[in-house]
């Protein structure tokens, strides 16, 4: 059986956060399908991503430690890993 993931949403606490996942998602080439000041959606066609900011009040808002991926070369997992760590640091 062949299977894959569809969409995933990533809680995030803080509005803000989202501008750092739209910069992430376009250097992976996926595509905003959906943005607000609250929100974004983004798709490679085969999986998409939901950021949705949400207020610490209403909902404890989740955290991801780990994504895994299927990564086909040492020099895409290595530009990915400089992207992160620059971003980071700015």
């Amino acid at each position: 059986m062949k299977t894959f993931l569809y969409h995933v949403q990533i809680n995030v606490g803080d509005p803000r956060a989202i501008a750092f996942y739209r910069e992430l998602f376009a250097f992976l080439d996926y595509r905003v399908v959906v943005e607000a000041h609250d929100l974004l959606g983004v798709s490679n066609g085969a999986t998409d991503f939901w950021m949705i900011a949400r207020h610490r009040t209403a909902v404890p808002p989740a955290s991801i430690e780990r994504i895994r991926a299927s990564i086909t070369s040492a020099s895409v997992c290595a530009s990915v890993a400089t992207w992160i760590a620059s971003s980071r640091s700015s």
